[in-house]
């Protein structure tokens, strides 16, 4: 899942890759992680490239959602390898993990990233 990602002031590829349901027995590896009480949590590995200009990221630019529309964001007390937020210049490249947590039986259908306004939406990815 890649695509170009126009910012406010620059252009990002953005990745997202590795999607999978957190196993519970997992969890312990992450201590900065907290244990969901009801649901489940999944994780995805983002990938940013800017290609032009400054990009602004933040891990609560992006959220999962479902069929009939509900929104997940990401959650902002995430993996040691957390996303986290911040900008970045032409050239510069930053990587890590999402963390959502998500009602037991939940259907998801697609990552949405959105931009600064936390509404235009920059870039869909549909999960299979």
């Amino acid at each position: 899942m890649n695509g170009p990602t126009e910012g406010v002031t620059g252009t990002a590829g953005v990745t997202v890759s590795n999607f999978a349901a957190l196993p519970y027995p997992r969890i312990e590896k992450y201590p900065a992680t907290p244990v969901p009480l009801h649901g489940a949590g999944y994780t995805v590995w983002v990938e940013i490239d800017t290609r032009s200009g400054e990009f602004s990221y933040s891990t609560v630019y992006f959220s999962v959602r479902t069929p009939g529309g509900d929104i997940y964001v990401a959650s902002t007390v995430g993996l040691e390898d957390d996303l986290g937020s911040g900008t970045l210049s032409s050239g510069e490249r930053r990587h890590g993990s999402l963390l959502f947590e998500i009602p037991s039986g939940t259907n998801l259908t697609e990552i949405v990233l959105v931009g600064t306004d936390a509404s235009t939406p920059l870039a869909v990815w549909t999960l299979d």
